[in-house]
């Protein structure tokens, strides 16, 4: 086990070297490795934004968030930020005082607190405000307020000077028990006798530190039993799970841990503590905690001490104000275990430390002006890298010469460039360092290559061939081969010094000038030698491949891939286990050869490296890759493709690591160097965190910041404020700033969304009603909490999207739908008057021309004939008056009615209720199909008026045919029709109206389809004839539509081109002027439609046509099927 002067120091590598006492540590939560190293705090970067840095009490609520009373307010921690509780004499809900002297978390998850003037008050969470209990303590009792627990009842306890206080947090009720004298120790100080400390065993027994002694109490009769052993003032007394108590006294004058058996009552262990370690303080004990099998303790004057209760081990993390990594002071009054390892501490002037499991892996060496130089490296910006055979690190950095951490002092020697001695380093810039089998220390840097005597203490310059300018060149990179030669890579040459170490050669120069480099090959980057004997070399722009017989030597270039910068450069080479080459390269990440296909295979940013500058690989004992990069350190495992980055904030020098700048030392150590220093870790003891965090939210609307937990009911969003934004919480603070956060929109987003680095997530502008965020974190190692935690969130709807709002909606609609049924039935019963008084007046006029032969009454009957007319004109007057009337005031409203529901539909959007969108979408279709049977009540009107106004144009009549099928093609697909065309070849033009002749054929058309059931056939057919009779010399085209459907009752042919006269075949729908836009349409043209049917069997319409005479006869010209189809 180290001394207490080694965990001190502290600096160097032998902290591992050494380390190889018994293991001893927390089992469920420290990783093993972790157990015996030595303890390495940080200071709390948030200790300036605390309300007071004299930190009192320390506790983690049931959510995770870390709590903490000063000795002015009380502050809560998030991970993120700090959030200062102090009291407000305007707010009843605020801090009752400043002082908070002890914190507590009960058994049913209330935080209670205990505040210096003697006030018990719990926090409320979903009110974010403090709530007092009714329990006042007397100023007369001297109470202590660092006593203060809980039983298992749930019951609060607290003491006096001579009394045992009672409060049930249910009733409210409370219960004193006045303790007996006990007679003190013969050996305690002069000090005021009574209550000094308070504890419950694992079997519910109180036992309490009276007047130094250490006493059970008895609740149930309120007796006192006292023991023989001897307990310290004001230390603490504690109950560990391993069934002991633990606490402190002074044995022959020192500070002692006691470790005592509750079933015998008998000190069973005597643990000194060190007080040659202690400051200019009196070392006191004030707090214990327990941690699986350790116990920490808080002691005053040292700092942080640890005991094992397995091994009996005690060490200690002793304050050292000129060391950043140890406590924040000496002073520690408080010491909290979190859930996720964390320890933290809590002193008594400033503020807090902590100690982070898994950021004590890393060592980093700085160049710190604080600290004796023997303390310190010379530079920061680190270069070459070796371990000599006594186990010393070198380093050589790029401004301070070189440094050796000496592992037998666990001190740091610098060696720097002295102008005019030759015995001194040649230039401060060292890039290389290697020790060879023979021991002897070579040294490259700016000013070329030197030998190190260490027993001498001087620096030998071995010459090599000048370069362009007459001087040495530098040396950028050393290796000894497989037979002693070492090879040196310069900023344009190669050179080698054979084992003898007589003279330098150039093997390679001869074959270099046969490559693509054409013997220019920039900066050597490094040497490697694989298990097949090839020769590799690492150039800033690719790599060469001496083969193993020495004669071929090939350059790799476009091979390796193309980077942003170009063609990468490789800056290290490694074999690992499993028999695999790797590549470290500048530009392209991590690269994989594959000699069995000769190519590379690359791991980049796009495969999860943190960066594409990888500067060097080593291999653990597990078989994992670690890889120095520009933005931290990346861990591969090769077997399972996982990758975990290592950040600055986790304990390394910094974020950007350099070239060349990696070592493994013969005890598996890995030293990377960077832009800040040199950071050093044992990679096979590095675990990962396996907590997976728990994860709240902080819902900021406007001023108001609200705490959200999986028990928080659904937060209302005022209307006028839509936009939300969520700080995130993940509640392990290994390293916060390593948390990563992802969410998911339910009903909005497929799958999770990371943010990237991020703890905030803006919501901007949501619509009304009910959102649920699910949101899940993970900790430093991307171990996530997959149950996360679901934001619920009510925004407030407009006061048009209120429930009175919609039922004025429905009402309106209601209103509208029924004026619309009785305007629709009105027209209706006025259209069929005027259908009879028609009638009535065809059946006048015919019966008068039947009487045209008698010529006595034919002036009366002509007479009559003229007020017949005169009649039917004033009733066509009154039907067009009515017709236009009705247009009007029928077409605006309903066409007001459909834009006012499209409207609403755009307003309510995606949150309207269903029932209210299938009235709404019922009335839109109704007021659609009322104004489409308006436009076709005008248009037969005005063909019968003869007002069907056509734009003859020539048409093609196989265009016209053609779109009228493509038209009703898809409606036969749905019933599975066969539709079929015979059209004529050599169809002539016609002068028409083309859109009017394709809705006439769409009309039959589509009355086939309607008609025709499921599997049904439907023709049609075209021919050129010639006319008969009156119409001989005269050529006509005839358009035949059949199908094989339900056809049509004779009693119903001579009606079915009468309008608003509907078939009964079928389940008709509409109001029956489709044949009679037909009829009016073809009329129009001069042509006529006739129609054959059967029940049953199918129904066959003509349509007639006159052609010009110009128009080409058809060579299939003849008459069709029907008689009377030629007649007009």
């Amino acid at each position: 086990m180290q001394s207490r002067y080694g965990y001190f120091l502290g600096l160097c590598l032998c902290v591992w070297l050494a380390l190889t006492g018994p293991v001893f540590g927390q089992a469920t939560t420290w990783p093993h490795a972790l157990r015996f190293h030595a303890l390495r705090f940080q200071r709390f970067e948030h200790n300036q934004a605390l309300s007071n840095l004299a930190v009192h009490t320390l506790v983690q609520d049931r959510f995770g968030l870390l709590w903490i009373g000063t000795e002015d307010g009380l502050n809560r921690y998030d991970g993120h930020s700090i959030k200062r509780y102090r009291h407000r004499p305007d707010d009843p809900g605020s801090l009752p005082t400043n002082s908070v002297r002890k914190l507590l978390v009960g058994s049913d998850g209330t935080l209670w607190l205990l505040l210096g003037d003697r006030t018990l008050c719990r926090y409320d969470w979903q009110q974010d405000r403090f709530v007092r209990e009714p329990l006042d303590l007397p100023e007369t009792s001297d109470w202590r307020l660092h006593v203060f627990t809980e039983d298992r009842q749930g019951h609060l306890w607290l003491a006096g000077r001579n009394t045992l206080l009672r409060y049930d947090p249910r009733t409210k009720a409370s219960r004193s028990f006045t303790l007996p004298e006990v007679k003190p120790p013969a050996t305690a100080p002069a000090h005021p006798l009574g209550i000094r400390a308070l504890t419950i065993d694992q079997q519910g027994r109180f036992w309490v530190n009276v007047s130094f002694r250490l006493c059970r109490f008895h609740p149930e009769t309120g007796s006192l039993a006292a023991t023989e052993v001897s307990l310290d003032q004001n230390n603490p007394l504690l109950a560990h799970p391993n069934g002991y108590l633990y606490g402190a006294a002074r044995v022959n004058g020192q500070l002692t841990l006691l470790e005592v058996s509750p079933e015998t009552g008998q000190v069973v262990g005597r643990y000194p503590i060190e007080q040659q370690l202690t400051l200019a303080v009196a070392p006191q004990v004030n707090d214990l905690a327990v941690d699986g099998e350790l116990l920490w303790l808080a002691i005053n004057g040292i700092g942080v001490g640890r005991f094992n209760t397995r091994t009996k081990a005690l060490d200690y993390a002793v304050y050292d104000r000129t060391n950043p990594r140890s406590l924040a002071g000496g002073e520690p009054l408080t010491i909290l275990r979190d859930r996720s390892g964390v320890l933290w501490v809590g002193d008594r002037r400033q503020g807090l430390s902590l100690l982070t499991p898994y950021a004590a892996y890393f060592k980093t060496y700085r160049s710190d002006p604080n600290r004796p130089d023997h303390l310190s490296l010379s530079d920061d910006y680190i270069r070459g890298l070796c371990e000599d055979r006594a186990g010393n690190i070198w380093v050589g950095t790029q401004y301070g010469g070189l440094n050796c951490l000496v592992a037998r002092t666990r001190t740091i020697r610098h060696f720097r460039h002295r102008p005019g001695d030759t015995a001194s380093l040649a230039h401060d810039a060292v890039w290389a360092v290697l020790e060879d089998r023979q021991g002897q220390l070579w040294v490259g840097s700016r000013s070329g290559l030197q030998t190190f005597d260490p027993q001498r203490e001087r620096f030998t310059t071995f010459p090599l061939p000048p370069n362009e300018a007459g001087q040495q060149p530098a040396v950028l990179a050393l290796f000894e081969d497989v037979d002693g030669t070492l090879w040196i890579g310069s900023e344009l040459h190669i050179f080698a010094i054979p084992p003898d170490r007589r003279r330098v050669t150039a093997p390679l120069a001869a074959r270099l000038t046969e490559t693509s480099l054409a013997g220019k090959i920039g900066e050597v980057q490094a040497f490697y030698r694989d298990a097949q004997g090839a020769l590799w070399i690492g150039l800033d722009e690719g790599l060469l491949r001496l083969a193993p017989d020495g004669q071929t030597l090939r350059h790799f270039r476009e091979e390796l891939g193309k980077s942003v910068s170009g063609v990468p450069m490789v800056c290290s080479f490694l074999t690992d286990s499993a028999g695999r080459f790797w590549l470290a390269t500048k530009g392209m990440g991590l690269l994989q050869y594959d000699p069995a296909h000769d190519r590379f295979q690359a791991l980049t940013e796009r495969d999860g490296l943190p960066h594409n500058n990888v500067y060097a690989v080593l291999e653990d004992r597990r078989g994992r890759l670690w890889m120095s990069t520009d933005d931290g350190i990346a861990r591969y495992e090769p077997r399972t493709g996982k990758l975990r980055h290592y950040r600055a904030e986790e304990g390394l020098q910094g974020r950007e690591f350099n070239r060349r700048a990696h070592l493994q030392t013969r005890s598996g150590i890995i030293f990377f160097g960077g832009t800040q220093g040199l950071t050093a870790f044992p990679p096979d003891e590095l675990e990962d965190n396996p907590y997976p965090p728990p994860v709240v939210a902080f819902v900021q609307t406007g001023q108001q910041t609200r705490l959200v937990t999986a028990e928080s009911p659904p937060v209302d969003i005022p209307r006028d404020e839509r936009t939300v934004t969520l700080q995130l919480a993940a509640l392990d603070f290994n390293a916060p700033q390593s948390n990563q956060y992802a969410y998911r929109v339910e009903g909005r987003d497929a799958g999770w969304r990371v943010l990237d680095r991020q703890s905030t997530l803006t919501l901007p502008d949501l619509s009304p009603g009910n959102w649920v965020i699910h949101v899940r974190a993970s900790n430093n190692d991307g171990v996530w909490n997959e149950d996360g935690l679901r934001v619920r969130l009510y925004v407030q709807p407009p006061w048009w999207r209120t429930t009175w709002a919609y039922a004025g909606y429905f009402l309106v609609g209601t209103l509208l739908a029924w004026g619309g049924y009785r305007l629709r039935r009105d027209r209706t019963r006025l259209l069929m008057r005027t259908r009879v008084a028609q009638a009535r007046l065809a059946a006048q006029t015919r019966a008068k021309q039947r009487q045209v032969k008698l010529s006595r009454q034919l002036a009366y009957k002509n007479r009559e004939l003229i007020e017949a007319n005169d009649r039917l004109r004033q009733l066509d007057e009154v039907k067009q008056r009515f017709t236009a009337m009705l247009v009007h005031d029928l077409k605006a409203p309903l066409a007001s009615v459909k834009m006012l529901l499209e409207l609403l539909k755009t307003l309510l959007g995606d949150s309207i209720d269903r029932e209210i969108q299938e009235i709404m979408d019922n009335t839109a279709r109704s007021a659609e199909r009322t104004l489409q049977l308006i436009h076709e009540m005008l248009e037969v009107m005005r063909g019968e008026a003869g007002g069907l106004q056509l734009d003859l144009q020539e048409t093609n009549l196989r265009t016209v045919l053609e779109s009228a099928l493509a038209t009703i093609l898809p409606l036969s697909r749905d019933k599975q029709q066969t539709v079929e065309s015979e059209l004529a070849a050599d169809l002539p033009s016609l002068k028409a109206d083309g859109p009017k002749l394709e809705r006439a054929l769409v009309n039959l058309l589509s009355n086939a389809v309607k008609y025709t059931p499921e599997g049904g056939c439907i023709w049609l057919k075209t021919k050129v004839i010639q006319g008969t009779g009156v119409e001989r010399g005269r050529r006509f085209l005839v358009i035949e539509v059949s199908d094989t459907g339900i056809g049509i009752p004779e009693t119903e042919l001579p009606y079915i081109f009468d309008p608003y006269r509907q078939s009964t075949r079928g389940h008709a729908v509409g109001a029956g002027l489709g044949l009679a836009i037909v009829r009016n349409i073809i009329a129009a043209h001069g042509g006529n439609v006739t129609v054959r049917s059967q029940v049953g069997v199918g129904t066959t319409f003509w349509v007639t046509l006159p052609l010009p005479q110009s128009a080409l006869p058809n060579q299939n010209e003849g008459r069709p099927d029907e008689p009377a189809a030629a007649a007009s």
